[in-house]
């Protein structure tokens, strides 16, 4: 998902746009560098998280503040449609996440997320239907699970850590409101 501020305190200035069609490999390597600093030092103009990422951040941020968002703010989240979250609303959610990570619940909730995904039990390999081979003819180990029968379970493959948590709340702070594209 792709987050932009959408009043963001910005501290440097963006670097100048360089013409795509002209610019070498080199002088394109340079701005995109340049841009991933201004980025970092201008915290509330852009957050990144692929969605294996961001179905975590996000569902953290509506159980944090499920006062807050309306299920409409909820549901929406999880798309990347262009909704937006007013600077009056994020500030809210700011207030609640600043709370939240001084009491360090951020970790609590890490540890718990982490302790439930270890108990989810693995799944039968739908490729080969739990019996471990692709061909039962040819009695090959099914690609998929290695001869297993199961694989993982799919709800393990969404990592959470506190401190992207802590990130998210460095964008937020800085955005002046947000949408997610």
């Amino acid at each position: 998902m792709d987050i932009y501020g959408l009043n963001p305190t910005l501290i440097t200035e963006r670097p100048k746009m360089i013409d795509f069609d002209e610019a070498s490999e080199e002088e394109r390597d340079e701005y995109f560098g340049m841009l991933e600093d201004w980025e970092s030092k201008n915290p509330g103009y852009y957050f990144r998280a692929n969605v294996w990422w961001w179905r975590p951040i996000w569902e953290f941020t509506c159980e944090m503040c499920e006062d807050i968002l309306t299920e409409e703010d909820k549901q929406r989240g999880h798309y990347n449609e262009g909704y937006q979250y007013s600077a009056e609303k994020t500030q809210k959610i700011v207030d609640k996440l600043s709370a939240v990570i001084a009491t360090n619940m951020h970790h609590q909730y890490d540890r718990d997320y982490k302790k439930q995904q270890e108990e989810l039990p693995d799944s039968d390999c739908e490729t080969c239907e739990g019996k471990g081979w692709k061909d039962a003819s040819k009695q090959e180990d099914c690609h998929a699970c290695n001869g297993k029968g199961t694989v993982s379970h799919f709800g393990k493959s969404y990592p959470f850590e506190p401190e992207v948590i802590e990130e998210w709340y460095e964008f937020l702070k800085n955005s002046g409101g947000f949408q997610i594209l």
